[in-house]
């Protein structure tokens, strides 16, 4: 408070100086103040309770924080991610409408409703997606173990590989164990199985007998078709391409980039080769129908073409050779633009690693001990998988000989292994330049091999110039690179 007595005062409204009155102050006794502290507490008190009551109601009118949150946050262990249409949850022995604000767990159950469909994320995670009128319940969720029930309907698990989680499905007794996958499990009145739609699933009955289902494969314990029971069969791509559930989930996988390009069996729903090549031979099983021959299904996985034949009434002592190209539309052994790989007498399978989006053909054929191939199966027609290729990783290629044996070590990373050129006139290439006078090369695939022994692939004696080189597999403009430099080797 100013003290007035010895203050000169500006009055606006006459312009002119106004000295303060010389009045004396009257001195304020001990009632007045009395008043006073009263008067000043009272106001306190209305100010501050009508501060409470504004804070009050602006919290009612704007959402709180913790509400907001809890419209799209639950637990750790599962997220409600997507809901179209109905679903409920069953608590205090009652199904209850499900909303996103809903915490979800070990234990819980839920359903989903008439033309509803619901994904949970897990954890780890996983997904799981539901179908319409599907119930699961989510039996165990730990750092080593995920489990969910599935009591009815169908359930696609897209599964985050985890070395040290084990995640299972189970229907009824059976447990269907991923090994990083994608799955579907049935559980109706006339179906209870699984379809393996990436990598494999082992399928463990009450006894704890283990059956191995790979992609592109399924198992059913129960089907109304009493030849697809208890048995594994392939999978047939022409039920999947009118399958509103499964193309669903397709597309879920394809709007997901840690997915897209792990697609696996479902890649091929659009392939009509592919539907093609399975509608040629009978469908899921690969049966021969009791013909003589081999029968081939050809389908695009992620690491490239798998092969599945079966025989009847051929002698196949001497094993299989797989013969593709893709130039010529029927591939023999031995002629035209043809490859070949060897396969086994016991073989029923193959996986050709061809990544490159491409159209190829193949047949199958019993190898005969003269270098021949009798009896070729059908014709495939399969388009791989793209997967864009990795370039070398340049370093410094040295290398030493010891008596025979070129070994080599390398700075870079050879991803496609490695190139041996020599000729007789110095500095070979791969591939050989016309100027080379006698030149060769041998290919070692394995990145991991570092050694040659150069008297099993030089024929010719004489003396030779040696180099190793990193091959590049058609990743840049030059075959090879990274030369080492040029060894001396006489061939005796």
């Amino acid at each position: 408070m100013h003290d007035r007595r010895n203050t000169t005062i500006y009055d606006r409204t006459t312009s002119v100086i106004v000295k303060p009155s010389k009045k004396k102050i009257p001195i304020l006794t001990s009632k007045v103040w009395l008043i006073i502290a009263i008067n000043f507490v009272v106001t306190s008190i209305l100010i501050g309770t009508t501060i409470v009551i504004a804070n009050r109601i602006a919290k009612q009118d704007t959402p709180s924080t913790k509400n907001v949150t809890a419209t799209v946050q639950q637990t750790e262990d599962v997220m409600i991610t997507y809901l179209q249409g109905e679903a409920e949850y069953f608590q205090n022995d009652a199904w209850i409408p499900l909303n996103s604000s809903v915490a979800l767990g070990e234990s819980s159950e839920v359903r989903t409703l008439d033309n509803s469909r619901l994904i949970l994320t897990l954890i780890d995670g996983s997904i799981i997606r539901l179908d319409s009128d599907t119930t699961i319940k989510i039996q165990r969720i730990s750092g080593d173990e995920i489990t969910i029930k599935n009591e009815h309907g169908h359930v696609y698990a897209r599964v985050k590989t985890d070395d040290t989680r084990t995640f299972r499905v189970q229907v009824g007794d059976i447990d269907f164990v991923a090994h990083g996958t994608a799955y579907e499990t049935i559980n109706d009145d006339t179906e209870k199985g699984v379809r393996v739609f990436q990598h494999s699933v082992s399928v463990r009955n009450i006894a704890q007998q283990e059956t191995l289902v790979s992609e592109g494969q399924q198992y059913f314990n129960l089907h109304e078709d009493t030849s697809l029971s208890d048995v594994v069969t392939a999978i047939n791509l022409g039920e999947l391409k009118v399958d509103d559930f499964i193309q669903w989930n397709r597309q879920q996988d394809e709007a997901e980039p840690a997915y897209k390009d792990q697609l696996g069996f479902l890649r091929n729903i659009e392939d009509e080769n592919a539907i093609a090549n399975q509608n040629s031979n009978t469908g899921e099983a690969i049966a021969t129908t009791g013909s003589t021959g081999i029968i081939a299904v050809g389908l695009s996985a992620d690491e490239g073409i798998v092969l599945r034949w079966a025989v009847n009434g051929v002698d196949t002592q001497w094993g299989f050779k797989v013969v593709y190209s893709q130039a010529d539309t029927v591939p023999s052994y031995k002629e035209s633009s043809a490859i070949s790989a060897f396969a086994s007498s016991k073989a029923t399978s193959a996986l050709v690693s061809i990544t490159d989006g491409k159209v190829w053909h193949f047949r199958i054929c019993a190898y005969r001990p003269d270098d021949s191939c009798k009896n070729y199966s059908n014709t495939l027609a399969v388009t791989a998988p793209y997967k864009e290729k990795v370039k070398v990783t340049n370093g410094k290629m040295t290398a030493k000989l010891d008596d025979s044996t070129l070994t080599w070590a390398y700075t870079g990373t050879a991803s496609y292994g490695y190139k041996v050129s020599w000729n007789t006139s110095g500095s070979p290439t791969y591939p050989a330049q016309p100027s080379e006078e006698n030149p060769g090369s041998t290919y070692i695939s394995n990145p991991s091999v570092m050694s040659v022994n150069l008297a099993n692939i030089i024929s010719n004696p004489g003396s030779y110039y040696v180099r190793i080189c990193a091959y590049t597999d058609g990743t840049e403009s030059t075959a090879c690179v990274d030369y080492s430099t040029a060894i001396t080797y006489t061939k005796p």
